[in-house]
């Protein structure tokens, strides 16, 4: 084989590795509060885990078939099963993108705090629970005791009331 066609060769398949190894994390969105399932905000909840996270990922070749979720809500569910919670604060998620030849490869990460249902559990101290309070500024994750109290960013506060 001529030294022109064996170079050429050389360098295309090295282009191809660089393309293939080219990739790409953005931060989708953060969210305050998020959950797989409707949860009521009136009861009291209890932190099981903090920062935690888990990742979801899916693959596609040329066109997307619709055969897998493409969002990061099998991370989410993932991260509130293995701590047996029912909702996350403060999360966190991400994508990372890397380009393959012939398609793409695609990590979700979600991270934050997850929370449990407090009612009826003897054993969890009173300073763990917290209740959501709607100040006239923002809403609040209130401890039990009052000591603590955490900021509940991209609630909506509900409209005033006017009475004549």
């Amino acid at each position: 084989m001529n030294w022109r066609i064996r170079t050429a060769l050389a360098v295309g398949a090295a282009t191809l590795a660089v393309i293939a190894l080219v990739g790409c994390t953005s931060k989708i969105t953060n969210l305050s509060l998020a959950s797989t399932a409707n949860v009521d905000l009136s009861k009291k909840y209890t932190l099981v885990a903090s920062n935690v996270s888990a990742k979801s990922s899916t693959v596609s070749f040329l066109l997307y078939f619709g055969t897998e979720d493409l969002s990061y809500y099998k991370a989410l569910s993932d991260c509130l099963a293995e701590h047996d919670g029912d909702l996350m604060t403060n999360v966190k998620v991400t994508t990372t993108s890397y380009w393959l030849i012939l398609g793409f490869y695609t990590d979700y990460k979600v991270a934050g705090d997850v929370w449990k249902v407090a009612d009826g559990q003897a054993e969890l101290i009173p300073e763990e629970a917290y209740d959501l309070l709607l100040t006239r500024d923002r809403p609040l994750l209130v401890s039990s005791d009052g000591t603590d109290a955490l900021p509940a960013y991209g609630m909506e506060l509900p409209p005033p009331t006017i009475t004549q």
